[in-house]
């Protein structure tokens, strides 16, 4: 008799290990135990039962939870600053444009890794030295690239002159980030529609007349109830 038919329990065959199926098994549990108590409030022993794992697994993975607290962000910042050179690096399109991009992704991304941005914000006191430092390092470095998308819209004339770039650049980040407050995937708007919607607003206020008028006569005409009740084609706005 084994010593699992001694004990009145069954032995589970395990199946072959997969590094990264676990790792993913504890950062996924972290991020809901996270979200549902905070992250002073949970325990490894908690995380590593919500993940149906060991100890040992946890620590084979990652050294403590500030560890995964800075993983949990690093994953959206990555995706975020990866984004963002992209964006910086194409140089076909015109600098409006890449701001427009800039906007919109950031949008869809802080939506697609909703959770993750919430418990950074959240927690993120907790993280401390060179974890905190790693973090800091990816978002400085995607402000910056938005700055210089700024300047560049700017200096080839395309953001009013008076703007000054620092204080657009913080107002994009703030609108942005903010999203993760109300956005919902149950909602009635896609998360690309909010986005290009939320371009829209931000780059009505800053934009010379010259590019807001390039802009309206692009917009493709939509179809509208006339007061008849038939439809009719919008054209520009009277202005």
């Amino acid at each position: 008799m084994t010593v699992a038919e001694r004990s009145g329990t069954k032995s589970r065959k395990r199946g072959p290990y997969a590094p990264e199926v676990t790792r993913k098994q504890i950062l996924n549990a972290s991020l809901n135990l996270f979200s549902e108590k905070g992250f002073h409030a949970t325990t490894v022993d908690a995380i590593v039962v919500r993940a149906n794992l060991t100890k040992g697994a946890f620590y084979h993975h990652f050294e403590s939870k500030e560890d995964i607290l800075r993983q949990i962000h690093s994953e959206y910042a990555s995706e975020m600053l990866s984004g963002a050179r992209e964006v910086d690096s194409a140089t076909d399109l015109e600098p409006i444009d890449q701001l427009r991009s800039l906007i919109e992704r950031a949008v869809v991304v802080l939506g697609r890794y909703h959770d993750h941005v919430a418990v950074f914000y959240q927690e993120f006191r907790f993280l401390s030295g060179n974890n905190y430092s790693a973090i800091r390092r990816m978002n400085d470095e995607q402000e910056d690239i938005l700055l210089r998308v700024v300047a560049r819209a700017k200096e080839a004339g395309q953001i009013r002159p008076d703007m000054n770039p620092k204080l657009l650049v913080f107002s994009v980040s703030g609108i942005t980030a903010w999203t993760y407050h109300w956005y919902t995937p149950a909602g009635p708007m896609p998360l690309e529609e909010i986005a290009r919607q939320l371009a829209d607003i931000i780059l009505a206020g800053v934009v010379t007349d010259s590019i807001r008028e390039n802009a309206d006569a692009a917009r493709p005409a939509r179809p509208v109830k006339s007061a008849g009740g038939r439809r009719a084609a919008r054209g520009r706005r009277p202005r």
